[in-house]
């Protein structure tokens, strides 16, 4: 699946050497009360613990981008505008692609 530029892609910082992909700050955290995952705004999960909070990582591309590994899906839309926002009054992550 080709992956689609977000402009958030493009945000590169440079700290002891390695390139970090996405700020913490353009990701949201979805859990179920045992663990957490952090899913930035164009849907990649870059850091979860599994099956506890205090578990090792299973994907930890926002500490390492070369060997921490991620999971993305997303959709094959040209030109898509990306939405993440918070459902009012909770903590449902939603995220959004849309097309023309």
């Amino acid at each position: 699946m080709e992956r689609l530029s977000t402009g958030y892609d493009e945000i590169e910082r440079e700290k002891q050497g390695n390139v970090i992909p996405r700020p913490i700050s353009d990701h949201g955290v979805i859990g179920d009360l045992a663990t957490l995952a952090l899913v930035a705004k164009d849907g990649t999960i870059d850091f979860m613990c599994w099956p506890n909070f205090d578990s090792p990582t299973i994907f930890a591309a926002l500490l390492d981008p070369e060997n921490g590994g991620n999971f993305e899906i997303s959709p094959n839309i040209a030109d898509a505008r990306v939405v993440h926002q918070y459902r009012p009054d909770t903590n449902v992550l939603i995220t959004r692609w849309m097309g023309r």
